[in-house]
């Protein structure tokens, strides 16, 4: 079985600043400091997962911050959920957001 993290280590690993700039984004989308700057992505996903777990009330508010296409999200509506398929989703939408910035910052 593949490793879920392993686009977003790869991303990471070719450019180190972008887990800096993912930790500020995460935290300033959902508005929760949790992390520190020196996690490596497996804690940042573990640490996610389990905000996720300890917070499920947030759920909404977090997705409509971080702008998680309701797509990506089947079991959502249905009322089931795996915290960690979500935290999954959630960093690749806020890497997406760090390398578009990235991107287009002048």
């Amino acid at each position: 079985m593949e490793d879920p993290l392993k686009p977003i280590s790869e991303q990471i690993i070719r450019h180190p600043a972008l887990r800096l700039e993912l930790i500020k984004r995460l935290e300033k989308d959902l508005q929760h400091s949790f992390l520190d700057p020196s996690d490596d992505l497996a804690h940042i996903f573990q640490k996610l997962s389990s905000l996720i777990e300890e917070k499920p009330d947030k759920m909404g508010e977090w997705l409509y911050r971080v702008d998680v296409e309701e797509q990506r999200l089947p079991h959502l509506s249905s009322g089931t959920f795996e915290a960690t398929q979500l935290a999954l989703v959630i960093l690749q939408r806020e890497l997406q957001k760090v390398i578009f910035r990235r991107q287009y910052r002048s």
